[in-house]
């Protein structure tokens, strides 16, 4: 069922997060009504979403009772560093994930990719932040999917201390909230220009 987006979102656990306020800054600029459809699992990494698991199946069943919707919105990266996943690694998978996700719903809605590696009070992995920064790169640049925002670039008082193992503080939510929304402004423009 729908809701008003507070926090704590389904599926993800009991803290805050970057979507009621995205939705808020949304709102005020679009001026149509805004849903997002939560599917998110916090600490999971690519291997996780494979198809044929629970998580890509309930992902699938979420979008077939929602019906048609403009884009995914793919926030995730920090567990595949902790698991010192190649890039060419997760470029294949998260090909698999959204070629296997559109046949199962019948249509290919774009997805917005997040550069989303840096966790700093949980690990300092520099190689493995870089090859998965990379595998983004080459999933938008060769593989049709849309850059989101480079949340990464947000560190110091943006970062959960070592009390709270937390990726953001609250105006580090706020700050990546806002960097997801020039992100998809930037996508509605460019996109509202090659419809028309």
């Amino acid at each position: 069922t729908w809701r008003i987006a507070n926090d704590p979102q389904p599926c993800d656990g009991k803290m805050g997060t970057i979507w009621p306020p995205l939705a808020d800054a949304l709102i005020n600029i679009l001026q149509v009504p805004i849903g997002f459809i939560n599917t998110a699992v916090g600490a999971t990494s690519t291997s996780q979403w494979l198809p044929g698991g629970k998580i890509f199946t309930r992902m699938v069943q979420s979008a077939k009772h929602a019906g048609k919707f403009r884009a995914v919105l793919w926030q995730q990266g920090e567990s595949d560093v902790i698991e010192n996943t190649s890039t060419e690694t997760y470029v294949s998978r998260l090909i698999r994930i959204r070629s296997e996700f559109a046949a199962r719903i019948g249509y290919n809605p774009p997805w917005l990719l997040a550069k989303s590696t840096l966790h700093p009070t949980v690990y300092k992995k520099p190689k493995q932040e870089t090859a998965i920064r990379k595998a983004i790169d080459i999933l938008c640049q060769y593989h049709g999917f849309e850059y989101g925002p480079d949340t990464d670039i947000l560190d110091g008082e943006n970062r959960g201390d070592m009390q709270s193992m937390r990726h953001f503080t609250a105006i580090g939510q706020y700050r990546a909230a806002l960097l997801w929304f020039a992100s998809i402004y930037n996508f509605l423009q460019r996109k509202k220009q090659t419809d028309s």
